[in-house]
């Protein structure tokens, strides 16, 4: 619908007529018409036998199911009820986080209150009390889906196909309300449970992502490879996340290094961003308009910058160190709205905009209600949430990590295609590599994100 309407003379070059608002019609058809059915089968109690041949029967034209023409296909398929009445994100993990991308998409083109609160609060789910600390989602092995609020085991399945979607997901929410909320989870997926994706080498992959695990597995092929296409999506997509722009205001979303040029009003801006980000918390960008005019600079504060490690407290760390912001090397006060320091200035030629985000260790542990993760903590450095791997810590499975415990980042340019490190110097000493670069090893057999607190 969106190529056809901004780009309408590609109708001409078909020889076939196009209205684009079919495609429109047919996407909110395929939003709307879920949940709209005879109500059964039961899923949930008759089970997948009994289910399955009940529908395969037709059963639902008999006339005691009503005049409803099809049957339920149940949570599976976000189909229990419809998406506009859902309170929670149910189903499998893959199929709901892309549908609520559709969602949010569609809400992007018809401003629909309805469909904007449904997006709102489905996001609001998941982020909120269904989400890992390395951004997968969908807890249960069984129909790959999410489980109910606050179940959020070390053992979860997190399909590498999940954390795509949930980082599209995120991505469009961001579109659609311009907060920064959102791209501190895009942020948390790219760097963690994507990234993790694929290995080092470029030829091996994952399945499944838990957190804990005694059995990593990477493989050159597998019988459902939806996982590398999908890799290969979200990496398509992300130069096109770094930045954005609506009347006035330029915003970076995520810091990496790139040159865009960006239209602001009758006006046209060229952005260069230089920064060894993830490492390093250095971030330096360039602005240059072609001509001197006033518009605002929106640049991102990830919300763990700011010791909020998950907008709904799922996620608590304790960072304290202060965010630096310079213009042409002064400081500059910072003044966050949704999420973004806002920098209203006149900008001229040779400007820019300095930031430097604190990459200290931090200790993260999860809200209470999350059973499963009880005097448990994380590591994390910057976007990055790290783990223990067998091959660096022998007495992993033994191994507990002291409240008091000094954390020391360093940079191992030897170590996984060189990366940062967080050294712990406690009873017995540990080393903690990035979450991503798990199972790249021949010697590695077993890691863990969460460690028992001592």
């Amino acid at each position: 619908y969106w190529l056809y309407k901004n780009e309408p003379e590609l109708k001409d070059k078909l020889s076939i007529p196009v209205r684009e608002s079919d495609y429109y019609n047919l996407a909110t058809f395929w939003i709307e018409n879920r949940g709209h059915h005879c109500g059964f089968p039961l899923w949930g109690t008759w089970g997948y036998r009994k289910s399955e041949k009940w529908i395969k029967d037709a059963c639902y034209n008999q006339a005691e199911f009503g005049t409803h023409s099809r049957p339920s296909w149940g949570e599976y398929s976000q189909d229990s009820i419809p998406v506009l009445e859902q309170k929670t994100i149910e189903g499998h993990a893959v199929r709901a986080t892309l549908m609520a991308t559709g969602l949010t998409a569609a809400a992007l083109e018809n401003q629909s209150p309805q469909y904007i609160e449904t997006a709102k609060r489905l996001w609001e789910n998941m982020a909120g009390k269904r989400m890992f600390i390395t951004g997968g989602v969908g807890a249960i092995h069984e129909d790959e889906k999410f489980g109910p609020d606050y179940f959020l085991p070390t053992d979860a399945y997190l399909e590498t196909c999940a954390a795509v979607g949930a980082g599209f997901f995120s991505q469009r929410m961001n579109q659609l309300t311009c907060n920064a909320r959102y791209m501190d989870e895009v942020e948390r997926v790219l760097y963690n449970n994507v990234l993790t994706g694929v290995s080092l080498s470029g030829d091996k992959y994952t399945y499944q992502n838990p957190l804990n695990t005694d059995k990593p597995d990477r493989w050159e092929w597998h019988v459902c490879p939806c996982c590398p296409p999908m890799f290969l999506k979200i990496m398509a997509a992300m130069p096109g996340y770094i930045y954005a722009y609506q009347g006035d205001n330029v915003y970076v979303n995520l810091f990496i290094g790139s040159e865009v040029r960006i239209p602001v009003g009758d006006n046209s801006v060229r952005l260069k961003q230089l920064t060894s980000y993830p490492w390093h918390g250095a971030v330096s960008i360039q602005v240059n308009p072609d001509k001197a005019s006033t518009f605002s600079m929106k640049v991102r504060i990830p919300g763990w910058a700011q010791g909020t490690e998950n907008p709904y407290d799922l996620y608590q760390s304790n960072l304290k160190a202060p965010v630096k912001l310079k213009v042409n090397q002064e400081d500059v006060l910072l003044r966050i709205v949704d999420g973004y320091a806002e920098i209203n200035r006149e900008w001229k030629k040779g400007d820019h905009i300095e930031l430097e985000l604190p990459m200290q260790p931090r200790l993260i542990t999860a809200n209470k209600a999350v059973e499963n993760l009880r005097g448990q903590v994380a590591l994390a450095s910057g976007p990055i949430i790290y783990c223990f791997e067998d091959a660096d810590n022998p007495e992993l499975q033994t191994f507990k990590l002291q409240a008091q415990t000094p954390l020391e980042l360093s940079h191992d340019s030897n170590l996984l295609n060189g990366v940062n490190i967080i050294k712990c110097q406690g009873d017995i000493p540990a080393k903690a590599i990035p979450y991503y670069a798990v199972a790249n090893r021949e010697e590695s057999h077993s890691y863990k994100v969460w460690i028992p607190q001592k």
